[in-house]
């Protein structure tokens, strides 16, 4: 599951503070590249690859967050954040068998969903009230499961509860494809 955390409100840090102290840390790997690389693309795109390389497989939780500096970033727009968030995303999708996408912060989801040439979402229910859920339809992504969250929405314990709700849901998904193939 790839989460991306472009959102820079305060309650989307605190969630994703929060999912890292709960989470194992085995099960856990965060991404976030440091601001002077948003504007760097090629910069970006080998660290990114540096970063995905090692360990040799990820972990069930990839976190890919902005940078803690761009708060009071005035070079780089939110949209641009978002973009370079969403590059890296694509390359986790290349790297990695991703089940899941969950999306925290609108100008972030639409930045993937647009780098994955995703077609549309076809929305299955929620998560959480308030907190979508679905599959993306076409594009690199499709048939991906997408959550897509407000970056300012929700208890400290949204994005922790999410994720162990997909967790859930993708082992109940790979175990019945299993049994299918069996």
């Amino acid at each position: 599951m790839v989460v991306v955390v472009s959102s820079l409100h305060d309650v989307a840090r605190a969630q994703t503070d929060h999912l890292r102290t709960q989470l194992d840390p085995a099960e856990l790997r965060i991404l976030q590249p440091d601001e002077s690389l948003l504007d760097q693309p090629n910069r970006l795109s080998q660290w990114a690859a540096g970063e995905l390389e090692v360990p040799e497989s990820l972990p069930q939780v990839v976190v890919i967050t902005s940078p803690e500096a761009v708060g009071g970033s005035e070079t780089l727009s939110g949209a641009a954040i978002a973009n370079s968030l969403a590059s890296v995303v694509q390359q986790a999708l290349a790297r990695a068998s991703v089940g899941a996408l969950v999306l925290v912060g609108g100008d972030g989801a639409r930045a993937v969903l647009d780098a994955t040439r995703a077609q549309a979402l076809r929305i299955t229910g929620a998560i959480q009230e308030g907190i979508p859920v679905g599959v993306v339809e076409g594009g690199t992504a499709a048939g991906k499961i997408v959550v897509t969250k407000a970056g300012g929405f929700g208890p400290v314990t949204a994005l922790l509860d999410t994720v162990t709700e997909l967790t859930r849901t993708l082992t109940t998904t790979l175990a019945h494809s299993t049994e299918a193939s069996s």
